[in-house]
């Protein structure tokens, strides 16, 4: 069985805003997500999890945002550098 992450690290959230296009299925989506996981080694999200976090794309709803960020530098998940990220489109 595959590994599947409970929480989706947040460079994954960040590729998924990138990969997202409307015209391809989730599905497909989810595949080049798990590509760019596996390129990180990082666990791949679920494919429901995908899912939720395409819809929410589609709605506009921001899902990394600089608290989420600074949480991750807090735990060491990413490093301080990272905060350039905010400034980076």
């Amino acid at each position: 069985m595959p590994a599947a992450a409970p929480r989706i690290d947040t460079r994954l959230i960040v590729a998924l805003q990138r990969l997202h296009d409307r015209r391809n299925p989730i599905a497909e989506t989810h595949r080049r997500l798990g590509i760019v996981a596996d390129h990180l080694s990082l666990p791949r999200p679920s494919y429901e999890q995908t899912r939720i976090l395409v819809h929410a794309i589609r709605r506009g709803e921001p899902r990394y945002g600089p608290g989420e960020l600074l949480l991750d530098i807090a735990f060491r998940v990413r490093p301080p550098e990272a905060i350039l990220d905010l400034f980076v489109d």
